[in-house]
């Protein structure tokens, strides 16, 4: 090990190990090495991977760090995770009466693992090894036949593609084990394992993702990972990887303001001159009413796409522009005609200087505000394309809200482009993107959107996706989105959606149905027009013709569809598989106050061509039932008794009820986090970082729901004291589920960080 390991406290290093291991001293470790391989198999990847470059490879932590493109605390933190993970199961088997010999755990998996290096085994033996390795982690493709044991002396070769992290990787991986195979005179088949395996590790962790991106790996006989591809493939890889730099330049705000000036259409160049002139006679007209009108009812700063260091003069009415004001909005967009090839006499006019315009009338003929946002933004692999998705809201000028706006989506494409910015938009279509999202991109997607992912598999439950299935789909998640949305606990369907005012004599609620169809997109079901024409139950009427999606009831005493409530854990990525997995707990509240039904809930999500560009393919869920869930019971009832106000309809009396729940439930959380410190002394600082962060968070959140002019008021029960108080009850809550589930029912305290 080297100087910068001596910081790390691991009571099980090799040269620490106050117990050493002599595998030779007459007993039969066969069934020891056997339960051994099963609980590193037990291991997430990324500690596996680590255990195997330290403790096997010999690499160092910073070594470590490098290679996987994480910090050394991260690195240090798996380790000591696989340490104890591996040390407590070891004890946890021995007091259930399996015999290990009172082994020390790490020395002997490493004695285990150069036990397999140091034995020449026969070609049977080594195509079972090679299955096994294919059948677990899915990326070895091809495992040739060893005729003798010349074979397995061969060294491994220098790779002779370019040097990327994760192939330096796995030649440093096999250069290390030959030295070992050198000492005792099998170097083949040790090679390859220990190759294959850090290669396995590495691509089911996505590190060196940029070289494995687009390539396959294939282990040859002689065990060398390389690209079978040629020159093709390394083509291919480099124009990707520089499409997902060109993304890291592109300014999506710029992009936002631009588009709102546009009609859809399939490029520039087929754009008609009357569109044109409107273009630019509205951005010109914009640049008034957003910097020189004296009026505040133009709200039109996200639609600048003029910079001020492009204005030359502004006397009045009359406002002088330079010549280059308009290249940048005319590059991005691929706009190759400019005002002087067009007809905007009436307010722009153009001389060798720039453009001068007269703003006399600017306005009068009622402009319209648009507010566009970016919903999603992701680089299309298989097309070599950035696709955005926007939501555009244009409000009438004469409006008095957003709501009386007309809401569209859109789809803009954008590709690399020979001007001073490198790229241009190729087109904007209507609907969202229809791209499926790598792994990595969904992850991200659902840390920001996973009460969406909850409500789905609050409203499925236990669910495989069968095509079959799709009709009773639809009918349920339609339904089941608007329900939750009425009962105030939606996010696929929110008060946003409405589109008219609800009938309360009725009791029917009116929504888009286009945030339908995207929860059912969300199942797995596709956006087949067929599919959505006209459905009809005595619950809900779902017309696509008519845009009529009518609710009818408001729930209450639908058993079907339980008062549940869902809390996120993590996410896990498995890349060989392209699946994200996300873990939560859920239970049920009674309307007497108690909780049950505790689960434990797991949603598999795969990538899909769809407006998410993923999906769920399953929900799994088991009972939750231990020692955590029986506290969380308790304490859910206690803080409702807290917080039950009866018959009162005093407003500091309501206030003081929910106040005192919400301080319960705080008052719990700090127990939870001070129990996790307790079971992990060694990352006791990282926990209370954690807490302190997320904590400031909620606080920042409350900040501003007191800062807000539209919830404060001077009534103890104003929007402000009330949303104030419930943020933080949400808060602790979340934190507690969030705390138990991870770091005490579980051993994931990688989640924290």
């Amino acid at each position: 090990m080297t100087p910068d390991d001596s910081d790390v406290e691991f009571e099980d290093i090799l040269e620490n190990e106050n117990k050493e291991f002599m595998p030779e001293e007459s007993v039969d470790y066969g069934a020891t090495k056997k339960i051994m391989q099963g609980i590193l198999n037990q291991l997430s990847e990324e500690q596996r991977l680590c255990v195997l470059m330290y403790y096997y490879e010999e690499l160092s932590i910073s070594e470590i760090a490098d290679t996987l493109d994480c910090s050394t605390g991260t690195v240090k933190s798996r380790l000591n995770y696989a340490r104890k993970y591996i040390k407590n199961e070891v004890e946890n088997l021995e007091k259930k009466g399996t015999k290990l010999y009172s082994i020390a755990p790490l020395p002997f998996l490493v004695w285990m693992l150069r036990s397999q290096e140091n034995t020449v085994q026969v070609q049977a033996t080594e195509k079972e090894v090679w299955q096994a390795i294919q059948d677990k982690d899915g990326v070895v493709t091809e495992a040739k036949d060893i005729d003798d044991n010349a074979k397995h002396s061969r060294q491994i070769e220098s790779q002779k593609a370019e040097q990327k992290t994760a192939k330096e990787t796995v030649q440093q991986a096999a250069k290390n084990s030959g030295k070992v195979a050198v000492k005792t005179g099998a170097k083949g088949i040790a090679t390859k394992i220990v190759a294959g395996v850090v290669a396995v590790a590495l691509v089911g962790t996505g590190v060196g993702l940029g070289y494995m991106k687009q390539q396959k790996a294939t282990v040859r006989d002689e065990g060398i990972i390389e690209n079978t591809s040629g020159d093709e493939k390394k083509e291919s890889k480099n124009e990707l990887e520089a499409l997902y730099d060109l993304y890291d330049k592109v300014d999506f705000d710029y992009i936002a303001r631009l588009i709102s000036y546009f009609p859809y259409f399939e490029s520039a160049d087929k754009l008609t001159d009357d569109e044109l002139t409107g273009i630019y006679y509205e951005i010109f007209e914009n640049e008034y009413l957003t910097k020189g009108a004296e009026l505040d009812d133009y709200a039109h700063t996200d639609r600048v796409v003029i910079s001020n260091d492009q204005i030359i003069s502004q006397n009045g009415y009359n406002w002088k522009f330079k010549k280059s004001a308009l290249d940048q909005f005319m590059q991005i967009s691929g706009i190759s005609k400019t005002p002087e090839d067009l007809d905007l006499s009436s307010m722009v006019s153009v001389d060798e200087d720039g453009y001068t315009a007269n703003y006399q009338y600017a306005g009068e003929r009622g402009v319209s505000t648009f507010k566009t946002k970016i919903v999603s933004q992701q680089v299309d692999e298989e097309n070599c394309e950035i696709v955005v998705g926007i939501e555009r809201n244009e409000i009438p000028g004469w409006a008095y809200s957003d709501d009386e706006g007309s809401k569209t989506q859109g789809t803009i494409t954008i590709i690399p482009a020979d001007n001073d910015y490198g790229y241009e938009i190729k087109s904007y279509k209507n609907g969202y993107p229809r791209v499926a999202k790598n792994v990595q991109s969904i992850k991200d997607d659902i840390l920001s959107n996973y009460d969406k992912l909850l409500d789905e598999a609050k409203i499925l439950g236990d669910y495989t996706y069968k095509k079959e299935d799709e009709d009773t789909i639809i009918e349920k998640v339609s339904y089941g989105a608007a329900l939750q949305c009425i009962r105030g606990k939606g996010h696929l369907i929110t008060n946003d959606d409405e589109v008219q005012d609800s009938d309360y004599l009725e009791n029917i609620s009116y929504y888009d149905p286009e945030k339908a169809i995207e929860a059912c997109e969300l199942a797995g079901v596709m956006k087949d027009e067929t599919k959505y024409e006209r459905v009809e139950t005595d619950q809900f009427t779902f017309d696509q013709a008519t845009r009529q999606y009518e609710i009818k009831g408001d729930g209450n005493g639908n058993e079907s569809y339980p008062s549940e409530e869902a809390y996120f854990l993590r996410t896990e990525v498995n890349e060989k598989k392209k699946q994200v997995k996300v873990y939560y707990l859920s239970r049920d509240d009674e309307e007497d106050g108690t909780v049950d039904n505790f689960k434990r809930g797991t949603i598999t999500v795969e990538p899909k061509a769809n407006s998410w560009g993923y999906a769920i393919t399953s929900i799994k869920t088991e009972e939750w039932n231990d020692e955590y869930s029986v506290k969380i019971k308790q304490i859910e009832e206690e803080a409702n008794k807290l917080s039950d106000y009866g018959d009162s309809v005093v407003a500091s009396e309501i206030m003081r009820a929910v106040a005192q729940g919400e301080e319960y439930w705080v008052s719990q959380m700090k127990e939870f986090v001070t129990e996790a410190e307790n079971k992990y002394p060694e990352y006791k600082d990282e926990i209370e970082k954690a807490q302190e962060d997320y904590w400031s968070g909620v606080e920042g959140e409350v900040n501003e729901i007191l800062n807000d002019p539209d919830q404060v008021g001077n009534s103890m029960l104003s929007p402000a004291r009330v949303n104030s108080v419930g943020t933080e009850l949400e808060g602790a809550i979340r934190r507690s589920y969030f705390i138990v589930g991870n770091l005490l029912m579980d051993y994931k305290i990688e989640a924290i960080q």
